[in-house]
């Protein structure tokens, strides 16, 4: 299984964070995706595959919309794997659909039903026959989309950044920080990117220790990597691996695959010419 993502161009990147592929074969394992605090679209121009809820599976739409995650999403690939994927910033999916985040919140969502235009002229885009041709058609249908849409307002992206610190964060000092109410800060969040700062919070400090269990020595260990990223115990760490994920940190690591822990990787830092 290949997988590879481009960084926007710079016009882009308030908005997309990436815009990734996968190709190749699937042996239809059972996948876990978890929150990483980006809502998607995918297009998927290979074998249909499967959502998995409560025991229930759900066929994919060929092209969705998938919210904010606020837990893990049970996945099962068709044999034949080609996927892209446009991972927004939290907020990035909101100013290209003016959709309220709360509908598509732990939701995939045929795009089709979302957007029936962005739907025609994106998944156009991303059916070219070459992996490169698609990347570039699809950076350039965003670029007319999203070139007038507005930011989100300046102090979600600043609290954003703020988010990204190690260890707990204060809420409340952000917001005063910025001149705002916690309260104002909480409802603009939620009204942009789907839940507020403090899961957003917890989410990306998860999604940290995800990408380090996916990518990192398997000598290195769990406790290790908890700590750098500013859990204060062993157990805090568990826990949110309950909420967050399903399943414990170990359980987690070993059932890594290709297909899923594409979705983990840290940024190839690439242009267009290596995709």
């Amino acid at each position: 299984m290949i997988y590879r993502d481009v960084r926007p161009p710079t016009e882009l990147r308030p908005f997309v964070r990436a815009i990734w592929t996968i190709k190749g074969l699937s042996d239809g394992s059972l996948e876990r995706i978890v929150p990483d605090g980006c809502p998607e679209f995918i297009f998927n121009l290979g074998d249909r595959s499967k959502r998995i809820d409560n025991g229930l599976d759900r066929v994919q739409e060929p092209a969705i919309a998938v919210g904010q995650l606020t837990g893990p999403m049970m996945v099962e690939p068709g044999e034949v794997t080609s996927l892209l994927g446009i991972r927004f910033e939290p907020a990035g999916l909101h100013a290209l659909t003016g959709v309220p985040p709360a509908e598509l919140l732990h939701h995939d969502v045929a795009l089709g039903d979302l957007s029936p235009g962005l739907h025609a002229r994106l998944s156009d885009a991303a059916a070219r026959d070459a992996a490169t041709s698609r990347v570039d058609r699809t950076i350039d249908e965003l670029m007319k989309l999203l070139g007038s849409q507005r930011r989100a307002h300046p102090s979600v992206g600043a609290t954003m950044e703020r988010l990204h610190a190690v260890g707990d964060v204060d809420i409340s000092t952000i917001s005063s920080g910025l001149g705002v109410s916690t309260r104002t800060l909480e409802r603009r969040f939620l009204a942009t990117v789907g839940v507020g700062p403090k899961f957003m919070h917890r989410v990306l400090r998860f999604a940290g220790v995800v990408t380090e269990l996916t990518n990192a020595p398997r000598t290195r260990s769990t406790a290790s990597i908890a700590a750098a990223h500013g859990y204060c115990d062993q157990p805090h760490l568990i826990r949110d691996f309950g909420l967050l994920a399903g399943t414990t940190p170990e359980r987690f690591r070993r059932e890594q695959t290709t297909w899923a822990d594409g979705f983990a990787k840290p940024f190839d830092v690439s242009d267009l010419s290596n995709t």
